[in-house]
This record gives structure tokens, sequence and C-alpha cells, in this order.
């Protein structure tokens, strides 16, 4: 029983390593998707320093999540792999993952309501369009796990 548990363990860090990809860096060519959607949004004299000030912040704050999220993500994915990690030790470690990843769902929350606070309603509906035509380029989620072409469908016939 104990080494099913392990196996599909195993099977899933694999897979979600396998899915996740190790391609270029994070974020490459980001600023210029940035620099075209602040000004489709037409944002104010006093718009503009508040957002690039916002958008710098959460470049910062983004960089030492992912840190976080990846260094959790390898002591869990080694535990795994280890025949001597305890069923407690892994979900600590796993807790820990979740943990990570939460506190950067969360900031990425807080900074869509800082944004909120500076657009108005028409410059919020227009970026939300811009975010949906943009998430459709990459996959249809509007954001960055998605499972592209060259990857082909999940091993364990669900969707991420």
């Amino acid at each position: 029983m104990r080494t099913a548990i392990i196996l599909t363990a195993m099977l899933f860090v694999a897979s979600s390593s396998f899915a996740r990809g190790k391609g270029k860096g994070r974020g490459e060519g980001r600023g210029d998707h940035f620099k075209a959607a602040m000004e489709e949004l037409q944002l104010t004299k006093e718009q503009k320093p508040k957002i690039q000030a916002l958008h710098k912040q959460k470049q910062a704050q983004m960089q030492s999540q992912r840190t976080a999220i990846e260094a959790a993500h390898t002591a869990f994915q080694k535990a795994m792999e280890s025949n001597k990690s305890s069923i407690d030790t892994l979900r600590d470690l796993h807790n820990k993952l979740i943990a990570a990843k939460t506190e950067k769902m969360k900031a990425q929350f807080e900074h869509m309501m800082a944004m909120r606070k500076i657009l108005t309603p028409e410059q919020i509906s227009k970026f939300h369009e811009l975010r949906q035509k943009h998430g459709a380029r990459r996959g249809g989620r509007g954001g960055g796990h998605h499972r592209g072409p060259h990857r082909g469908p999940p091993e364990n016939g669900m969707d991420d």
C-alpha cells in the first residue's frame, strides 16, 4: 500500500514538473505587454506614476514569491522521491507548498484591488478585456499555468 502511494505521488510530481516546463525565464517580454496595455488604457498623468509604482512593487513581490514556491516545490519533490520521508513530513512539505502558492494568489488579488482604486470604471473594463485577449493567446485561461500544444494531453486524464 505504501509503495502504491509513493509511486502515485512520484508520478504526480513528475507530471507536474513536466507540465510546468523549463523554458526561458518567466516574465520574458512582459514589460512590452505592460507598456502596450498601459497605452491602451489611456492613463492620465496622475495615474501613470501610481500604476508604474504598483507594477514595480508587484514585480519584486512576485519574484520573491516564485522563489519561495520553487524552493517549497523542490523540497517536496525531493521528499517524495525519498523512501525515507514519513507521511507527516510529506504532508508538512505539501502544506508549505500550498501556503506559498496561496500567498502568491493573495498578493495578485491585492494588486488587482489596488489597480481598481486607481483606474476608472471604463479603464477597468478595458483592462479585463485586454487580459481576456492576452489569456486567449496563452492557451485560453488567462493565467500562466497552461498545457501548450506541444505538451500533449494530461497523463492522468485530468486537466491541471
